[in-house]
């Protein structure tokens, strides 16, 4: 099964092309796992949150509260840890 991909554009203005890797839900809020494959030997995990509109069209919004990003690295931290 081939994986979904996203595009976005960047900070910089470039396009970037993301594998998702889940959707997670933290504190009733879902973010959007994903990874973009910098270079060969590594990969890196990043995630954004969606916000649904009322038009039912969601979009993505960087996560900008440290304390909601701390949660959420926890949390993803304890799935992790379960994994290994």
């Amino acid at each position: 099964m081939e994986n979904e991909t996203i595009k976005f554009i960047d900070d910089n203005g470039q396009e970037k092309e993301a594998v998702i890797i889940n959707v997670i839900e933290v504190n009733n809020q879902e973010y959007l796992l994903y990874s973009i494959e910098e270079n060969a030997e590594e990969d890196n995990l990043f995630a954004m949150k969606i916000i649904k509109k009322e038009d039912g069209e969601e979009d993505l919004l960087p996560i900008t509260d440290p304390k909601e990003k701390d949660e959420l690295t926890n949390t993803i931290n304890r799935v992790l840890d379960n994994i290994e």
